[in-house]
């Protein structure tokens, strides 16, 4: 995809999401992850396999061999999906090259305005939401998944000595609390998970102190050792034995995460969007249904695109909702911002915007014949 007309506005971007109120991203996850492309398949079915003609995700081959560029902040299992299509050469099937780029948190919005990144795998962010009120035409087009299945070990992690005897936040030692919540604080998405939990008790947001770190092993760490008071963690760091030694799961978590592109690429190359939702699509309908961390091929491959232990993998509590179905779900970012604006001094604005300003159907809605 050519990237020259869309350098200036990344630029821009790029200043905007470093200036503005909410802050961002204050350390980045670069330091944490490895930028690695995932390898290509050239094992891939392409035109032959298309599938039954009523299946409305069944492979339809692009015209001209397309190229898309799909970023990721870290090797997070929400986001699996899309190297798991790119191993099983189901991108191939579309005629479709999907290269896998890792970059910091910060990044990912600039990249996208500039060009140096089609699609990102985010969280429905304060930080995107300020983007778009500045003029950046981003959309969420697609959720990268639902729920996590029942018990999820994901979510907020409080130290037993901020508990009740019953295991409950104490309201009475909650205040001063030094909470993770992922690198971007309080723009998290998952400040809402610990809205809820402080709700239960009578307690507001503004009672703790937010502290950056990567929702894995530095949270988890940190955590463990008492230099915070809790931490939102997701698996396969959840799942660490060593947890429940120090620490109870209060709430669970969320599903926020998104895939994000600029309206205008969405509208002027559709088809290519489409050839990429077909075969995630496909690929969380036929190999991540249930606790696909059972099945010894999507656990190998999760081990490595994870790096954790691939024993760590297969006894882990939580796996994902991946979707049959291609899903946007525009409610909860919809909650998020009457939250932010609520709590105020995090978006650049004050009046909520449309929710047609920064979400689209139309991919979704094209992939499943609406």
């Amino acid at each position: 995809m050519q990237i020259g007309k869309r350098s200036l506005r990344g630029a821009l971007l790029a200043l905007l999401v470093l200036a503005a109120a909410c802050g961002g991203d204050d350390g980045g996850s670069a330091s944490s992850t490895t930028s690695t492309t995932a390898p290509s398949d050239d094992t891939g079915s392409t035109g032959d396999d298309t599938g039954s003609s009523d299946d409305p995700y069944a492979p339809q081959p692009l015209a001209e061999r397309g190229e898309l560029t799909f970023s990721l902040s870290g090797n997070f299992e929400f986001v699996f999906p899309v190297h798991l299509a790119k191993e099983l050469g189901e991108f191939e099937k579309e005629n479709l090259d999907v290269n896998i780029i890792t970059i910091s948190a910060t990044e990912q919005l600039p990249d996208l305005a500039s060009g140096q990144a089609d699609i990102a795998g985010i969280g429905a962010t304060a930080s995107a939401l300020n983007a778009v009120h500045q003029g950046i035409d981003l959309a969420f087009f697609q959720n990268t998944h639902d729920a996590p299945s029942e018990g999820t070990s994901e979510g907020l992690w409080i130290r037993k000595d901020r508990l009740t005897a019953d295991g409950e936040l104490d309201p009475d030692k909650v205040d001063g609390m030094k909470i993770v919540l992922g690198t971007q604080k309080e723009a998290s998405p998952t400040i809402y998970v610990l809205k809820l939990a402080l709700d239960e008790v009578g307690k507001s947001v503004k009672d703790i102190s937010m502290q950056g770190l990567n929702p894995n092993a530095d949270s988890l760490i940190a955590l463990q050792n008492g230099a915070v008071d809790g931490a939102h963690l997701l698996s396969p760091f959840s799942d660490d034995p060593g947890l429940a030694d120090c620490c109870v799961l209060v709430q669970e978590t969320i599903p926020a995460g998104k895939y994000a592109a600029m309206s205008e690429d969405l509208e002027a190359e559709p088809e290519l969007y489409e050839a990429f939702v077909r075969a995630l699509i496909r690929t969380q309908r036929d190999h991540l249904q249930g606790n696909y961390h059972q099945d010894p091929d999507v656990a190998d491959v999760l081990a490595a695109f994870t790096g954790a232990p691939l024993e760590t993998v297969q006894s882990a509590k939580t796996w994902y909702g991946f979707g049959a179905e291609a899903r946007n779900d525009e409610d909860l970012i919809t909650t998020l911002q009457d939250m932010w604006l609520d709590f105020g001094g995090i978006l650049a604005y004050t009046e909520p915007l449309s929710v047609d300003t920064f979400s689209t159907q139309s991919i979704v809605d094209a992939v499943n014949g609406s």
